[in-house]
C-alpha cells in the first residue's frame, strides 16, 4: 500500500495527521543528509503500528512531499 505523505520538518513536536487525503508528518529533524527522511519513517511507522523496516521511501527523498510504501 502507498501513502502520500506531507513532511514538517524542524518541528517541535512529532506527530501524524490525516488531511484531505494525505498524511503530514511533524518531525524534528531538519532536512540534511537525510536525517528527516528516516525520521519521518520512523515516526510514520509507529502512527502505522508496522516496523521502520516495512516502509520505504519510493519518491520525493529531497522534497515535502512524499511517497511511501508498505510493504508486505
Amino acid at each position: 500500500m502507498e501513502y502520500l505523505v506531507r513532511a514538517h520538518p524542524k518541528s517541535s513536536c512529532r506527530k501524524v495527521e490525516l488531511r484531505d487525503g494525505m498524511y503530514h508528518v511533524w518531525i524534528h529533524s531538519a532536512p540534511e543528509r537525510g536525517n528527516a527522511n528516516d525520521e519521518i519513517l520512523s515516526v510514520f511507522a509507529g502512527y502505522l503500528g508496522v516496523a521502520r523496516s516495512r516502509l520505504r521511501l519510493v519518491s520525493g527523498a529531497k522534497g515535502r512531499s512524499k511517497k511511501i510504501l508498505l510493504q508486505d
